[in-house]
């Protein structure tokens, strides 16, 4: 069950890269739901807890969308022009690959010490060791699929 989600996880957002704006919005929607429905199963949270577990992740992920919208943008921009990029475009991409991923370890960091704090230092774990095992798997989606910079798709 566990990998059938996390493939459907993986082509939902390899999907969006290729949407329109009202299909991008939908495959967000039921990426977020499965997501969710996933994490769910994978931390065992008492009723007491719960509340308060999602209310903080639901604020998390309304930080990563932001995050993942600007990936989505740049990833879109690259797609139509990976073959015929300048220096300086090569560049400005990779430095925003940079920032995006540094933006995401700080938010995770932040709301690791959130979980911890509210929720002891096993939930907090496994809610990182969750978002890292998605996005690797998003990661290696798209690097398997993606042209390389200059490469003949």
């Amino acid at each position: 069950m566990k990998k059938i989600l996390i493939v459907f996880l993986v082509v939902c957002s390899t999907q969006i890269m290729y949407s329109q704006s009202d299909e991008l919005e939908l495959f967000k929607s039921a990426y977020q739901v499965e997501k969710k429905a996933l994490l769910t199963d994978f931390i065992m949270l008492d009723e007491v807890s719960s509340a308060s577990f999602w209310k903080t992740y639901n604020e998390y992920q309304m930080s990563l969308s932001e995050l993942g919208d600007r990936r989505i943008k740049l990833l879109k921009n690259y797609l139509e022009s990976y073959d015929s990029m300048t220096d300086t475009q090569i560049d400005a991409y990779i430095k925003e690959t940079f920032a995006i991923r540094k933006k995401r370890e700080s938010l995770q960091s932040s709301y690791y010490k959130k979980f911890k704090k509210s929720h002891g230092t096993k939930i907090a774990a496994q809610f990182i060791q969750f978002e890292r095992l998605i996005q690797t798997q998003i990661d290696r989606e798209l690097y398997e699929n993606f042209p390389l910079i200059g490469e003949r798709f």
